[in-house]
């Protein structure tokens, strides 16, 4: 998800139809006046998207992977063409079995921020051509990254991590990395059909280093320092409220959508699930929703948050809460 200079939200989707036509996997752009979707580039059935950026010209910028295939794709559309493209220099590593790019960032110059999990590294490039890349290897560990987040002065990135439990903050200046949450352990873990919990750690609180995380998939930073994120083993999307100074490690966590722990009787049309859910979706106020979509976040203009998912393929919007 991101949105462009004029408000429309682009969308990139990985299977699925539309009043009965496949469109396998697509770059989409919604109309947020209109509410109108405009599927603007099919894909071949082997290539799926990841992530998308905007450029300052109004160009989509695309990561995918090519099914079978241990290697990053990058394509760009501009209204009319698509264009595949390579990243001259990028030289494929990898600390498990493949490569991965799971999310994209832009800054103002037009570098490209790729998150390439399981090589746990960010790469950047501009035009096509490699630049640099960051490590992100923290006290040993190798840390597999499933999405980025600017900071208010894109000074920083957030690293949100696959399975290892905890949110890293990256000085683009310097590359060092400082953890800002989470232990290392779970928040809560299920059986394998999601009707049973056989491990809660979940934890809030004033202290972010001691709150507990799941997967992070998706995050986003407002005007205000407020870091949000998509933690799906937790089924709820999550803040980060910044201390005193900036200070993450000294703020604390709140969950504002979703149940952590708490079993789903009923689906969206009212009938009894059998067996209950604790990793499940139902919109509502904050205190009757349920969230468990494994998706990016955008931020409009607005304030409100829009969460993709893939549970029945939503685009989710949480309105802007008081404090």
């Amino acid at each position: 998800l991101c949105f462009d200079k004029s408000g429309n939200l682009w969308v990139t989707t990985r299977g699925g139809s539309v009043n009965g036509k496949n469109l396998h996997h697509a770059i989409a752009k919604v109309d947020m006046t209109s509410k109108t979707v405009t599927f603007q580039y099919k894909m071949t059935e082997d290539v799926y998207p990841y992530a998308i950026v905007i450029d300052s010209k109004g160009v989509a910028h695309v990561a995918s992977k090519v099914a079978g295939q241990n290697a990053v794709m990058m394509g760009k559309w501009d209204g009319t063409n698509y264009e595949k493209y390579s990243v001259t220099g990028l030289k494929t590593v990898t600390q498990t079995a493949e490569v991965q790019e799971l999310d994209l960032l832009i800054d103002d110059n037009d570098n490209i921020y790729l998150a390439d999990r399981d090589g746990c590294r960010v790469v950047v490039f501009k035009d096509g051509k490699y630049i640099k890349e960051y490590s992100s290897v923290y006290n040993g560990a190798n840390i597999q990254i499933n999405c980025l987040a600017w900071d208010t002065k894109k000074e920083n990135i957030f690293i949100g991590a696959q399975n290892d439990w905890v949110i890293l903050k990256l000085n683009v200046a310097t590359g060092s990395l400082e953890q800002i949450a989470g232990t290392g352990t779970s928040s809560i873990v299920y059986n394998s059909d999601k009707s049973a919990i056989t491990t809660n750690n979940f934890t809030n609180g004033n202290n972010p280093l001691e709150a507990t995380l799941g997967s992070i998939t998706g995050m986003v930073c407002d005007a205000e320092g407020y870091l949000y994120f998509n933690d799906i083993h937790s089924a709820a999307v999550r803040v980060i409220i910044p201390g005193k100074g900036g200070d993450y490690k000294k703020g604390v966590v709140r969950t504002i959508l979703g149940q952590p722990g708490v079993a789903c009787e009923k689906n969206m049309a009212g009938t009894t699930l059998s067996p209950v859910k604790y990793y499940y979706y139902i919109d509502g106020t904050i205190d009757e929703a349920f969230f468990s979509e494994r998706g990016k976040i955008a931020l409009d203009k607005n304030g409100n948050l829009y969460v993709a998912g893939n549970s029945a393929n939503p685009v989710r919007i949480i309105s802007p809460l008081a404090e």
